[in-house]
């Protein structure tokens, strides 16, 4: 999930720029053997960066309703569906520019190279500082994840059977 680089570019930010962005991971315990506590420890901001650990559907929709915008800079995706999720909430997306993300995230977000924690530091202040372009994505943010529906993920499938067959 890259988890060490989104810290490492939080990290990079201003201190003006982080007193105005929080950043919350929230997902699962298996974050690829990284323990993201030490490394949260390390930075000394850990006023700033909080985890939310296996998140139930609950909290899960309420972050995605609280935060300005997601960020998602994983080496690789297959699909992505937090970013779906995020942008059926009219939130912008921070994505990796790797695997299925760019098809996914459209025009509702920043596409950034996960190995490059100077990309996602840059993209994360300027949907910080730049409303125009911060609106400009989260405007389209709705339209893109209409892209992708379970409906429409069905059908599409019942599709490609039947072609096969």
């Amino acid at each position: 999930k890259n988890l060490r680089g989104l810290i490492r570019s939080y990290c990079a930010l201003s201190p003006r720029l982080r007193d105005r962005l929080d950043l919350v991971i929230a997902g699962g315990a298996g974050w690829g053997g990284i323990d993201v506590y030490s490394l949260i420890k390390k930075t000394g901001l850990e006023s700033h960066i909080r985890v939310i650990n296996a998140p139930d559907e609950n909290i899960l929709q309420q972050l995605y309703a609280d935060c300005s915008f997601l960020v998602l800079p994983s080496f690789y995706e297959g699909f992505g569906l937090p970013i779906v999720e995020a942008m059926q909430h009219g939130k912008p997306v921070i994505a990796s520019n790797t695997s299925s993300m760019p098809e996914i995230v459209g025009k509702a977000g920043a596409l950034i190279d996960p190995s490059q924690p100077k990309s996602l530091a840059d993209a994360l202040a300027q949907l910080v500082e730049n409303k125009t372009i911060y609106e400009a994505l989260a405007g389209n943010a709705k339209l893109q994840a209409r892209k992708f529906t379970w409906q429409k993920t069905a059908a599409d499938m019942l599709k490609l059977f039947k072609e096969a067959l």
